[in-house]
Order: structure tokens, then C-alpha cells, then sequence
């Protein structure tokens, strides 16, 4: 796995919506001897990102080179309850993925 996923959810007292944030943050990638830093082909960049709400599909989002470094987004979900889980999945250009996974409180 190359990138780690942070997901942070917050709702205000009297309000039904929560505000999710996420943060995919790269992992350095070292060069040792003679191997390459980067893959052939150029740097890999995050391509496709999902995001559920207990399953199901709240958040489909197609991304590209933009997305690479620090890649943060927030997005709004209605009525979740406490106890709900929400997931985030990511692909990159070069195949790896990655998830993230937090339960409401």
C-alpha cells in the first residue's frame, strides 16, 4: 500500500447533515542504489476514489494527476446516525489501492 487514508466526521448539534473530511496522503518513495524512485511511466496519481455509507455508494469520483499530493476533499452526508460506517477506497495509475474505514459517533 502506498498511500494512508484519514477520514474525520463532524455534525453540529442541530443539524442532520455530517461533514466528512478526507485526506489521502502519499507515502515517500525512496530511491536505493540503482532502482528508481518513481515507477517507469511516470508518478502514479490516485484515479478513481469511493466513498460508502454503510455499503452503499454515497460518492464516486474519477480523479487524475491533480489529486496526487496530499489529496484532500470533504463531502456532506444526509441523516447518518451514529454507529454508521463510512468507507473510503482509492485505485491509483499504477494499480496499488488503498481503504480507510470510520464509524460514527
Amino acid at each position: 500500500m502506498i498511500r494512508d487514508v484519514a477520514i474525520r466526521a463532524f455534525r453540529q448539534e442541530q443539524e442532520k447533515d455530517t461533514h466528512v473530511r478526507v485526506l489521502i496522503r502519499p507515502k515517500l518513495r525512496v530511491k536505493v542504489g540503482d532502482a528508481p524512485a518513481a515507477p517507469a511511466g511516470g508518478p502514479a496519481f490516485i484515479r478513481e476514489v469511493n466513498c460508502k455509507l454503510n455499503g452503499n455508494l454515497v460518492l464516486g469520483m474519477e480523479a487524475g494527476p491533480h489529486l496526487n499530493e496530499e489529496g484532500f476533499f470533504e463531502f456532506v452526508v444526509r441523516d447518518a446516525k451514529a454507529g454508521a460506517v463510512i468507507e473510503v477506497t482509492w485505485t491509483d495509475a499504477a494499480g496499488d489501492k488503498g481503504r480507510g474505514e470510520l464509524t460514527l459517533t
